[in-house]
């Protein structure tokens, strides 16, 4: 994803800055959003623990935090919600797309765009996975290929509603 960044925006002076630290769920992360990811001042945020939280009321109340901080940090990042998937098409984000609805945040759910070729017997899970639950790097290859779409859409959009108005 950084990749695309660098490429699309070239002039552009960004660093990246990757908080994530496996096996852990939202609840951990809001405790340690300050100080690991928001005291850095993001522009651009991408939240993911599909993975790792439960699917409770109260992992959804902390994933709600988690993205609500962000977004009411002071420089006001935009955030994109992103929902992997085990080898099982196993996931939390039942339960973390409806955070996303009610707070306008755009998603992306590996579920919804490689489920469908698996079950099909077009493209088998193991290909995707280390493990179990971990993306391989063709995994993160997809995943990154799939925001680099999401985020180039949106640029379009936004490039045909301004010239839309001129």
């Amino acid at each position: 994803v950084f990749g695309w960044w660098r490429a699309t925006f070239p002039k552009s002076r960004m660093r990246l800055v990757n908080p994530g630290i496996g096996q852990t769920n939202s609840e951990y992360g809001d405790k340690r959003l300050q100080k690991d990811l928001l005291r850095y001042k993001p522009d651009f945020v991408i939240t993911e623990w599909a993975n790792n939280d439960a699917i409770t009321p109260e992992m959804r109340a902390s994933y709600k935090r988690v993205v609500q901080r962000i977004l009411a940090a002071p420089n006001h990042p935009a955030v994109l919600m992103l929902c992997t998937m085990d080898r099982k098409w196993s996931s939390a984000e039942d339960n973390q797309i409806p955070v996303g609805r009610e707070l306008g945040v755009p998603m992306i759910a590996l579920r919804e765009a490689i489920m469908p070729l698996e079950k099909a017997g077009k493209f088998d899970p193991m290909e995707r996975t280390a493990d179990p639950i971990h993306p391989n790097d063709l995994g993160h290859q997809i995943i990154a290929q799939l925001v680099a779409y999401r985020l180039q859409s949106g640029l379009n959009n936004m490039h045909a509603t301004l010239s839309a108005s001129k």
